[in-house]
């Protein structure tokens, strides 16, 4: 993460924890995307994401005393996102809703009508197949390829040891090859 942006965090951080109205809204303008894309990943249903990251904001700025500077702020709020979408699933227990997850692949030209729907068909057995995955795997599948966080990263989200983040990254590889060996790229 840019130096920048890390000193615009801790100053809105320091802002937040005054209460400072302005900084919360920018805080939250800040990071919502991000929030909202990993709920909407790992949840599946995109009505469910905007309550969650309502809730992740919510804990967020009732909690932000919690916040020690010891981790980078997104690193403890990946893990907030994290425990909102494990504790919202525990709590509904219900749906398998299947939602387009979004996540467009841009590419330079117009693609054909026929590659555009080879490539949409692609895309949708992937998204599956991610969504299909246990949630300790698919936490950890998002975090590295969605959100493009390396090992050390999820390790500090997740509260678990590094072997455990590459033994869950090795089973999701395993599972999503087996789920996807059908699909021709």
């Amino acid at each position: 993460m840019p130096a920048d942006i890390v000193e615009q965090d801790d100053d809105l951080i320091e802002g937040c924890r005054r209460r400072d109205p302005d900084a919360q809204y920018r805080l939250f303008h800040l990071h919502r995307n991000r929030v909202y894309s990993m709920a909407l990943f790992l949840c599946r249903n995109s009505a469910d994401a905007a309550e969650i990251t309502q809730d992740v904001f919510l804990k967020v700025f009732l909690n932000l005393d919690q916040f020690l500077g010891d981790s980078k702020f997104e690193t403890w709020l990946y893990r907030i996102v994290a425990n909102a979408v494990s504790d919202y699933g525990r709590k509904l227990r219900r749906r398998f809703l299947r939602e387009s997850l979004f996540l467009r692949h841009h590419r330079n030209g117009a693609p054909s009508m026929e590659e555009e729907h080879e490539r949409r068909q692609i895309d949708e057995a992937v998204r599956l197949a991610v969504a299909s995955l246990p949630e300790k795997l698919r936490v950890c599948v998002v975090l590295r390829y969605v959100e493009d966080l390396s090992y050390q990263e999820i390790t500090a989200v997740l509260g678990c040891p590094p072997g455990t983040v590459a033994a869950r990254l090795s089973r999701a590889h395993r599972m999503l090859a087996m789920k996807l060996a059908k699909v021709r790229r």
